[in-house]
């Protein structure tokens, strides 16, 4: 039962990694053509405004998402009924939590340029917050690519849009509406792939909302507190420096807003799994499915941590422009957080599914009011790079504290020889690239990457059976004999 498992697993990890890889390719294009077009002080104002929305719209997520995944997966009884209603809960706190926030950009010494902004993005994010809502159907039928090829559609939307404006110098407002356009676009496709799997509908028995709400309760606390420490960094910056350091800590942390994308779409895909083995109380399991997610987590953090080290400055001149090196010394810091970001991922994710999302609220609590402590005393110190900083420190606790109590619960350290493996052929890439700064961007990146994929098979830290398994070669021979 294993390998099917890891080979479904693997396929649509597959397919929405490359429909991630496409939607990411055409952000990073508009991405690129935006900052070069507004520079750092106009891009600080798009960057502001659109975290500020995505505060409240992170705060109308109230745990619902997580929940309606659990519903799909599990399918006890009653979940029809529960999911229409989860569906009503979840519009309802949306349209009513952007307005809020809509009030409150009121209060915050923001000019006309970026109050505007908020407002514009936040049409935009009604759909994005819908959208990701929808996503449980698609990770629970194991049809994740089709998710990603309406964020594509939608990306791809964007981009046009940012093109359009940049090339006739439409100014900063249809930028905005660039973000609002390609958040609609990718949900109406979202919607259409979404009806081939289920109807959906809204239910209207209130009755049944205390209880759904209740279910969601320690989720609800997770996204109050994960935005906090996410986004008060970009908020704080805002309000106690100015616009400029905005952008070029953003131009920065674009990147790490990249490398989240696929951590998160690997553990959403586990997550059923997870929730399945532990509902039926299967240790062995648990144990298995942990052992492989931390083995591909690893393969894939360790690479970026390093190529984002050694190739920060370039890497930022190469999207942003000259105008943004300063954000070179702030993504070189912020590498050394994504290591922990990937673990942190995964960590908080199998403990939801493993019901324990009291604790994942409160791991999220602390790190929530240290960070805003935290944040507050380095930023008015050191300004963007203490935020870098403190970034490092937050996601490497939340990494450490989550993953230790995974380990209580599986009773079982992850391997560690395919660990220091993994972590010599990262050395390795890093030696390669250090020695071969003289060379040209994408041929520098190019040639380290060979050098990690040969050390990880000659130090057998990916194997032939791993490449069989993945792509459900030996599941055929079973299905055979």
């Amino acid at each position: 039962m294993q390998v099917p498992a890891t080979h479904a697993i693997a396929k649509n990890t597959l397919y929405q990694a490359l429909g991630k890889a496409l939607g990411i390719g055409f952000g990073l294009l508009a991405f690129v053509i935006m900052a070069r077009y507004l520079g750092p002080e106009k891009f600080g104002a798009y960057s502001t405004a659109v975290t500020f929305v995505s505060v409240f719209g992170t705060l109308a997520d109230l745990g619902l998402p997580v929940v309606h995944l659990r519903l799909l997966s599990l399918r006890q009884k009653d979940w029809i009924k529960r999911a229409t209603n989860l569906h009503t809960l979840r519009l309802l706190s949306t349209v009513v939590i952007l307005s809020v926030g809509l009030g409150v950009a009121r209060l915050f010494p923001y000019g006309p340029e970026v109050q505007r902004g908020i407002l514009i993005v936040s049409v935009g994010f009604l759909s994005v917050s819908f959208s990701q809502y929808l996503l449980a159907i698609f990770q629970e039928r194991l049809a994740t690519g089709l998710y990603a090829l309406a964020e594509v559609l939608g990306r791809l939307v964007m981009f046009a849009v940012v093109l359009f404006a940049a090339r006739l110098d439409l100014g900063l407002p249809i930028v905005f509406w660039a973000t609002t356009l390609g958040s609609a676009a990718a949900f109406l496709v979202t919607i259409i792939f979404a009806s081939r799997f289920t109807r959906l509908r809204l239910g209207g028995e209130v009755r049944l909302w205390p209880g759904l709400l209740r279910q969601a309760l320690a989720l609800m606390f997770v996204s109050i507190f994960s935005l906090i420490y996410f986004k008060i960094d970009t908020l704080l910056l805002s309000v106690l420096k100015d616009l400029t350091a905005v952008g070029i800590y953003s131009a920065a942390y674009k990147f790490m807003d990249v490398f989240i994308t696929f951590p998160a779409l690997f553990t959403a895909l586990v997550l059923p799994f997870f929730a399945r083995a532990a509902a039926e109380t299967q240790r062995e399991r648990l144990l298995y499915l942990f052992q492989r997610a931390f083995r591909a987590i690893m393969l894939a953090a360790l690479p970026l941590a390093v190529v984002t080290f050694f190739e920060a400055d370039r890497l930022i001149a190469f999207t942003s422009g000259s105008e943004f090196i300063a954000s070179g010394i702030v993504l070189r810091i912020l590498s050394l957080a994504v290591v922990g970001l990937f673990l942190g991922n995964l960590g908080t994710t199998i403990l939801i599914a493993l019901g324990r999302a009291n604790y994942v609220a409160w791991l999220f609590g602390g790190a929530a009011f240290i960070g805003v402590a935290l944040y507050y005393v380095t930023i008015q110190e050191f300004s963007y790079l203490g935020a870098a900083w403190s970034t490092v420190a937050i996601e490497s606790t939340i990494a450490v504290a989550s993953l230790g109590f995974v380990v209580t619960r599986v009773r079982r350290l992850p391997s560690g020889s395919h660990f220091w493996r993994t972590l010599i052929a990262a050395a390795g890439l890093g030696a390669a690239l250090y020695f071969g700064t003289a060379l040209p961007l994408l041929v520098n990146l190019a040639l380290g990457g060979a050098v990690y994929l040969l050390l990880l098979f000659a130090l057998q830290a990916i194997t032939p059976d791993d490449i069989r398994s993945v792509l459900g070669l030996t599941a055929k021979k079973r299905v055979r004999a």
